[in-house]
């Protein structure tokens, strides 16, 4: 479930002052922090577990309706487990602005997204000294631009 403001974009771009996005854009001198974080998975599903119990009890009344019930909750764990496997391989890059609002952007590749936040910290540190102008393309997790601006990050 994506929030107003959790992000799916291909690419994030910084160039000089600003962060950019599908035509969006702050100021980095507005962010107030920066961090990467794991995306929390879901609860178990505890109707499905307590449906399969009943789907037993019922089947020894009413053997169809029992295995239709058994049926849902079984395709309701197996939907459950699959959404977590996905979300263990999400992560996002949460920026908190100056004015107190969190945008939440979302990354597929944890190794990809740890070197787009150090690189930030680095610009941000250096109060962007050099003039950034680099492309983080999240789908396909590259980075290009000024070389010098992510020299410090650990680039694989």
């Amino acid at each position: 479930m994506q929030t107003k403001n959790e992000i799916t974009t291909e690419w994030l771009k910084i160039y000089k002052n600003i962060l950019e996005w599908d035509r969006n854009m702050v100021q980095l001198s507005n962010i107030a922090q920066v961090s990467a974080k794991e995306i929390e998975l879901e609860e178990f599903p505890k109707w499905a577990a307590i449906a399969i119990v009943l789907g037993i009890m019922i089947s020894k009344v009413e053997i169809l309706m029992g295995i239709l019930i058994i049926g849902v909750s079984v395709w309701g764990i197996y939907s459950w487990a699959a959404k977590n496997r996905k979300l263990k391989e999400q992560t996002v890059l949460s920026i908190r602005l100056n004015g107190g609002n969190t945008i939440y952007f979302n990354f597929y590749n944890k190794e990809f997204l740890e070197k787009v936040w150090e690189t930030l910290k680095n610009i941000i540190a250096d109060g962007n000294k050099k003039d950034a102008d680099i492309i983080f393309n999240i789908k396909d997790n590259t980075m290009t631009g000024n070389a010098s601006i992510f020299s410090n990050a650990t680039i694989g």
